[in-house]
């Protein structure tokens, strides 16, 4: 039995997940270059979602192709389950599918990155109107003491 106060039941929202029905919808978002066709990246995922354990068949997973940003492709990739103490077991088992089959494709996932330029020295009203900047950090320097943890290799051929 579960004890809810008054005071925070009325302010929250609360689901059952088990009651009237346990079917429970899950929508992850999955994002791949823009390079690769739609209709190849949704066949490679609805196989992955396939594939995947613990997820109910009926009614049938489904690839939705949801548009394209400032970086990747997005995907919603959408399954039910029937038991939502299991929840993040499933989706550890999406996910690693997901990344089997997208890999087997020679398909990486898109992961958002950002590019940072250090400088050095101080920027003058002359270098605005010139377009010059100071000269680039050497690499070297900025992050010798992160080096440890740096590595150029991937695990994953990039695509």
């Amino acid at each position: 039995m579960l004890s809810i106060p008054n005071s925070q039941a009325a302010e929250a929202a609360i689901v059952n997940f088990y009651y009237p029905q346990k079917v429970y919808w899950l929508w992850p978002t999955v994002y791949v270059h823009p390079k690769y066709p739609p209709f190849r990246v949704k066949k490679i995922l609805q196989d992955a979602l396939l594939s995947a354990d613990k997820i109910l068949h009926d009614p049938e997973p489904i690839v939705i192709f949801t548009g394209i940003n400032e970086w990747a492709a997005t995907y919603w990739i959408a399954f039910c389950a029937d038991n939502y103490a299991d929840k993040y077991f499933i989706l550890e088992s999406i996910w690693t599918r997901v990344w089997f089959h997208l890999n087997r494709a020679d398909i990486a996932p898109a992961v958002m990155r950002q590019e940072i330029y250090i400088f050095k020295g101080e920027r003058t009203n002359d270098e605005a109107f010139t377009g010059k900047t100071p000269p680039f950090e050497q690499p070297e320097e900025t992050f010798r003491s992160a080096a440890p943890f740096l590595s150029t290799r991937s695990p994953v051929k990039q695509g």
